[in-house]
C-alpha cells in the first residue's frame, strides 16, 4: 500500500428494558455506555498524544508558466499546445526538521509533469544564495505530480524536449522560481514544536485501475495473493502537519494514480486530478471564501508508484464501435490509436474533478477523524546517492532475497538464484514505447506487447541513433530496440545515465525513498518491503513504520517494472530504460543508501559521479510570439461577446448555468507574471464595492485563448472567459449583481510595449429559478407558513406586553381598562 511520503508516526452493546418495550434504555445501561465511551475517548487521547515535536513550515506558490503556444508535457504530442487555463499550477513545499532546526529536509510537490535534473540544480543554486548552507541534494527533493497538462521544455535531455521544440526558458523559470520561493517561505515561517501525524487511509472505491493488467498478472501468483488491494494500490498514505496547539498547517498525501484524466486532445493547462484534489482540500479546510492559493493550510497530493495506474476507471473501449479493446495489445482492429480509457464522466473535466474529489474527500475524512499516529523519535535524517545506471553490476541473488524475504515467500524467482549477477544496460526504449498507453495512444503501426522489430523502423532508428550492437540487444532482451538513446550524445545527452536516489527518515516512524522514475504497482511494493525490512532489522524503523516511494523526484528516467512485467513488453516495460534488471539495481542501491544513512556517512556511493550539466548547450526552437494586433475599431480588452443581462440558475444547477464573455486580447506569453487573467466579481450590496469571488485558478472558471485572423487582420488574439455555476460551487454562489474582467499585456509591432490592459463585461444579475408550478406552490406554501409563524410570534409578544401592563395597574388596585387605541392595535396585529 502506498505509504506516506512524509514523515510521521504516533498513535493509530445491550438492549432496552421496561414497559416502553426497549424504547428507553435503563439507567444502568446508559451509565455503562457513557463510561465505556469516556474510556474509549481517553484511550484514544492517550494514543494520540505526541511523543516528538518538529520544526515544520509549509508554503504554496504559483508555478503555472506559459499558457499559450508551448507543448504540454506528458503525451509527447507536438500538436497539443497550450491554449488557456483549466486550473493554475502550484509548487507546494514542506520543510521538516528537528526541533532545534539543525537538520531540515525540504520536499516540494509541484503540479508539473515530472522532476528535472536541470530544475533541481538551479533551485539548489538559488537557494544557496538566499539560504546559504541550508539545502543540498541530500536534503531537497522536487517531485512532479505527473499532470500531463503542464508546459514542457524544462528537461536538460534531448528526447523529453523534442515535443516542446527543445528548451523553453519561460517554463524553466516559472518552475524554478516557484520552487525556490516556496522552499524559502516554508523555511522562514517554520513553526517550532510542531507535530506530525501519519497513517494510511481506507481503500478508495473506483479510484484507479491498472492499465496493463496482463503485465501485472505475469508476477508470481504467491506475490499477487499477498496484496488484498489487487493490481493497484487502493489506499493512500497521509501526513498531517500541526502547530503545537493543534492548528492544521498542511497535509501531504500519496496515492497511486496517473495525472491523465485529461486526454491528449486537451489544450488547457491543468493540475489534472491531483491538482483538483489539492484545491478542494485547501478550499474545505481554509476559511470560507478563501481564493485558491491564498489560504494558510497547504495540501499536496504527490506522486508515488503510479507507473501502471490510470484514473480512467470505466475501462478501455474502441472509438466508434464502443466495444472493449483487445486486452493484450490494447488495440482496436489491430490499431492502437482507437483504444482509449474512459473516466467516470463523459466530460473530461468532470472526470478530473470526480477523481480529484474522491482523493480529497478521503483525505478530509482522515484528517477530521483524527486518524493516524504521531511520530516517535524526534530526529530527521536524509541522504542521497548518485548511481551510474548505464553499466551497474547487480547482485541479483541479494536483491531478490531482499524483495522476496522468507518466510513471507517460499522462494525467490529463478532470475534471483544463488550467485546470480547481471548488469544494467545503456538507456534504450522499445517499440511499445511508441505505442503509448490507453490514457494516450501513440501513432503509426506500433502496439503494446511488441517483441519483434520492423525493417522500416530499424532503418529510421539506425539513421538517428546508429545500429545497436549485439551486446545491447542481448542486454535489453526481450525488448526490441527502437531508440537506443544511451549511445547518443549529440547535440547533448538524450536520456540520463547518472541518476539520483534519496532517502528521508523521520524518527523511527517513516521513510521516504526518492526516485526519478515511475515505478509500477508491484515494482513499488518490492522496493518498499525490501527497504523496510532492512531498516527495521537495523533498528532505524519500528515494525509499524511506514515507507513510501516518492516518484518522479529530482529528475526523470522513465519507468521501472518488475522483471516479470518487463518480459510482457507493454508500454511500461518498453519504457524501462536500463534493461530487465532495472528494479533490482534500484533495490540494491537504495539498500546501500540506507546502510550509509545508518552509519551516518556524509557521502553515499561513488563520490566521483556527477550528473552532467548541459545548461550551456541547451537548444530551444520555440518561436517568439508574434506582435499583438487588434481588429479595426477595437482595442485590447474590448468586449466581443458580452454576458447576458441575467443568469438564471436552475434548481441544483442541473443543467449548469454558464456565463461566457469574449475579449480582444493579447498573447498570454507576453505576461510573465502570476496574476490571474480573469476575475469574476460580485457587487457587495452593503459597501457597493466589487469583490473578487473567482479567478483563473478557480475550479469553476476557464480561460481559453485563440489566435488567428479577424476582419482581415492576422494574429488577433481572443480570450474567452467562462464561469460555470454547477453542483460543485452552487453552495458558494449568492444571488446578486456580477461582472467578469480580463487583464493582459500587449506588445505591438516593433516590440513596443509592454502595455497592460483590462476589459470589463456588462453587469449581470444572477438569480435562482423556481422550476415548476409544483415548486412554486411549495415555495408559496412555505412562505405562508413562515408568515403565519411570524404573526403568531408577534401576537404572543403583544399579549405579553398587555399582560404586564394590566398586572401593573391591577397591582395598584386600579382596574385596567383597554382603550380604543389599544383595541385597534390588537386588531391590527
Amino acid at each position: 500500500m502506498p505509504a506516506s511520503a512524509a514523515l510521521a508516526r504516533g498513535a493509530r452493546g445491550g438492549s432496552g428494558s421496561g414497559d416502553d418495550r426497549g424504547r428507553r434504555p435503563s439507567c444502568s445501561l446508559l451509565a455503562r455506555v457513557v463510561l465505556a465511551a469516556a474510556g474509549a475517548a481517553a484511550a484514544g487521547a492517550a494514543a494520540a498524544t505526541p511523543t516528538s515535536s518538529f520544526l515544520v513550515g509549509v508554503a504554496s506558490v504559483d508555478t503555472t508558466g506559459p499558457v499559450a503556444d508551448v507543448t504540454l508535457m506528458g503525451y509527447a504530442k507536438t500538436t497539443q499546445t497550450a491554449a488557456g487555463i483549466h486550473t493554475r499550477l502550484r509548487a507546494r513545499a514542506f520543510v521538516v526538521g528537528d526541533d532545534a532546526g539543525a537538520h531540515r529536509v525540504a520536499f516540494v510537490s509541484s503540479d508539473i509533469g515530472m522532476g528535472s535534473e536541470a530544475v533541481t540544480r538551479e533551485v539548489l543554486a538559488r537557494l544557496a544564495e538566499r539560504l546559504p548552507g541550508a539545502y543540498s541534494l541530500d536534503t531537497l527533493f522536487v517531485s512532479g505530480t505527473h499532470t500531463h497538462a503542464a508546459p514542457g521544455g524544462f528537461s536538460q535531455y534531448v528526447l523529453p524536449s523534442i515535443p516542446s521544440l527543445g528548451f523553453v526558458r519561460e517554463t524553466f523559470e516559472a518552475f524554478v522560481g516557484a520552487a525556490v520561493e516556496a522552499v524559502e517561505r516554508a523555511h522562514v515561517t517554520a513553526q517550532p514544536h510542531a507535530r506530525v501525524r501519519f497513517g494510511e487511509g481506507a481503500a478508495l472505491p473506483r479510484s484507479n485501475i491498472n492499465r496493463s493488467p496482463s503485465a501485472y498478472r505475469a508476477n508470481p501468483a504467491e506475490e499477487r495473493a499477498a496484496y488484498e488491494d489487487g493490481d493497484t494500490e487502493k489506499r493512500f498514505a497521509m501526513l498531517a502537519f500541526e502547530r503545537a496547539d493543534g492548528t492544521r498547517l498542511g497535509a501531504l498525501n500519496f496515492f497511486s494514480v496517473h495525472g491523465t484524466s485529461l486526454p491528449n486532445t486537451n489544450r488547457l493547462v491543468s493540475g489534472d486530478n491531483k491538482g483538483v484534489a489539492s484545491q478542494l482540500l485547501e478550499e474545505w479546510l481554509n476559511p470560507p471564501g478563501t481564493l485558491p492559493g491564498e489560504g494558510a493550510f497547504v495540501a499536496a497530493f504527490a506522486a508515488t508508484n503510479l507507473g501502471d495506474v490510470s484514473p480512467n476507471v470505466n475501462g478501455t473501449f474502441c472509438d466508434g464501435s464502443g466495444l472493449p479493446c483487445e486486452e493484450l495489445h490494447s488495440t482496436c482492429r489491430g490499431l492502437n490509436e482507437f483504444c482509449h480509457g474512459r473516466g467516470p464522466a463523459p466530460d473530461r473535466f468532470e472526470s478530473a474533478y470526480l477523481m480529484g474529489e474522491r482523493q480529497a474527500a478521503a483525505a478530509r475524512r482522515w484528517l477530521e477523524g483524527g486518524s493516524g499516529k504521531y511520530v516517535s523519535g524526534g530526529d530527521v535524517a536524509s541522504l542521497s546517492r548518485l548511481v551510474d545506471m548505464g553499466n551497474l553490476t547487480v547482485d541479483l541473488a541479494r536483491a531478490g532475497a531482499a524483495m522476496f524475504p522468507p518466510p513471507t515467500f517460499a522462494s525467490a524467482p529463478a532470475w534471483a538464484a544463488p550467485g546470480a549477477t547481471s548488469t544494467t544496460c545503456g538507456a534504450a526504449l522499445g517499440y511499445a514505447f511508441a505505442a503509448g498507453t490507453t490514457d494516450g495512444p501513440g501513432a503509426f503501426d506500433f502496439y503494446q506487447g511488441e517483441k519483434r522489430g520492423n525493417p522500416f523502423w530499424e532503418l529510421v532508428r539506425d539513421a538517428v541513433t546508429g545500429e545497436p550492437s549485439d551486446e545491447e540487444r542481448a542486454c535489453h532482451a526481450p525488448k526490441p530496440l527502437l531508440l537506443p538513446v544511451g549511445r547518443v550524445s549529440r547535440p547533448y545527452g538524450w536520456e540520463p545515465r547518472v541518476v539520483s536516489v534519496g532517502l528521508v527518515r523521520l524518527g523511527r516512524s517513516a521513510a521516504i525513498v526518492s526516485v526519478p522514475s515511475e515505478f509500477t504497482t508491484m515494482a513499488g511494493r518490492r522496493l518498499r518491503r525490501a527497504l523496510k525490512r532492512a531498516m527495521v532489522a537495523r533498528g532505524d524503523l519500528d515494525e509499524d513504520a511506514v515507507v513510501v516511494v516518492a516518484g518522479l523526484s529530482n529528475g526523470y528516467a522513465h519507468y521501472v517494472t518488475t522483471w516479470e512485467e518487463y518480459q510482457v513488453q507493454r508500454y511500461e516495460g518498453a519504457s524501462t530504460l536500463y534493461g530487465p534488471h532495472t528494479l533490482a539495481a534500484y533495490v540494491q542501491e537504495v539498500l546501500a543508501l540506507a546502510e550509509d544513512a545508518h552509519a551516518r556517512r556524509a557521502v553515499s556511493g561513488d563520490a566521483s559521479l556527477r550528473i552532467p550539466d548541459f545548461s550551456r548547450a541547451l537548444i530551444g526552437l520555440l518561436p517568439e510570439p508574434a506582435p499583438d494586433r487588434t481588429p479595426p475599431g477595437l482595442g485590447f480588452g474590448d468586449v466581443l461577446d458580452d454576458a447576458l443581462p441575467e443568469c438564471s440558475v436552475p434548481r441544483a444547477a442541473d443543467p449548469p448555468a454558464l456565463v461566457r464573455v469574449r475579449f480582444v486580447s493579447a498573447n498570454p506569453r507576453h505576461d510573465a507574471g502570476r496574476d490571474s487573467f480573469l476575475t469574476v466579481e460580485r457587487l457587495d450590496p452593503a459597501s457597493r464595492a466589487w469583490v473578487v469571488v473567482a479567478t483563473d485558478a478557480s475550479l469553476d472558471t476557464r480561460f481559453e485563448y485563440w489566435r488567428g485572423e479577424m476582419a482581415g487582420v492576422r494574429d488577433v488574439s481572443v480570450a474567452t472567459v467562462e464561469w460555470r455555476i454547477d453542483r460543485h460551487n452552487l453552495h458558494a454562489v449568492r444571488a446578486g449583481w456580477y461582472r467578469v474582467t480580463h487583464r493582459g499585456t500587449a506588445r505591438a509591432e516593433g516590440g513596443r510595449g509592454p502595455a497592460p490592459f483590462r476589459g470589463v463585461s456588462r453587469e449581470f444579475r444572477v438569480f435562482f429559478e423556481v422550476e415548476s408550478a409544483v415548486e412554486f406552490e411549495r415555495a408559496e406554501w412555505c412562505a405562508r407558513r413562515a408568515l403565519c409563524a411570524v404573526l403568531a410570534l408577534v401576537l404572543v409578544v403583544a399579549g405579553a406586553r398587555l399582560a404586564r401592563g394590566a398586572s401593573g395597574i391591577a397591582g395598584k388596585g386600579v382596574k385596567a381598562p383597554v382603550g380604543v387605541a389599544e383595541k385597534e392595535r390588537l386588531v391590527a396585529y
